[in-house]
């Protein structure tokens, strides 16, 4: 009553059997190490993106919050960077903010077009565009962060990538 785990062809089968999945395993591994290490980076990339945002857009908001707000470069910096720090982990950040006055699109109508600055008389914290200007008129404050990420390994020649996000509010 031999079930044939004696017979040399059956466990010559078994044995190459054996081998041919030891060679397919170390073939598809290395594979799927590098797969499975690009699928951390690009989550690790997109959190960054995602925290660069929300700390441009708090430093926005503080600036929104008014008129006079509006004009502090370092306060609306200063909300924004220490997010951005904490988020990701890193001091490698840096955020610049840029007041109303300081973009050619600072002053805008309600329908996108632009009007120029010089038109609404002296924009400063206790001026604004006034009856001079269309009554639909906003000014923006917008705020830029930006952090160099480093990949996990290289690929492909990149290990190192530079992520800017902004926020631009328009102020109260």
């Amino acid at each position: 009553m031999n079930q044939g785990s004696n017979h040399p062809e059956i466990s010559k089968r078994r044995f190459d059997a054996h081998g041919s999945m030891t060679v397919e395993a170390a073939l598809v591994l290395p594979i799927l190490l590098i797969v499975f290490i690009a699928v951390i980076d690009f989550g690790r990339v997109f959190y960054w993106s995602l925290a660069l945002s929300n700390a441009a857009r708090v430093g926005a908001e503080y600036g929104a919050i008014d008129r006079i707000k509006a004009y502090q470069e370092n306060a609306m910096v200063n909300q924004a960077q220490p997010a951005a720090e904490e988020a990701i982990g890193t001091t490698n950040v840096s955020c610049i903010a840029c007041p109303p006055d300081s973009t050619s699109d600072g002053c805008k109508k309600s329908d996108g077009s632009t009007i120029n600055p010089c038109l609404c008389g002296a924009i400063s914290p206790m001026q604004s565009c006034n009856d001079t200007c269309a009554s639909n008129v906003h000014l923006y404050v917008q705020v830029q962060c930006q952090a160099t990420f480093r990949t996990v390994s290289s690929y492909l020649g990149f290990s190192s990538i530079t992520l800017i996000r902004s926020a631009r509010i328009a102020v109260q």
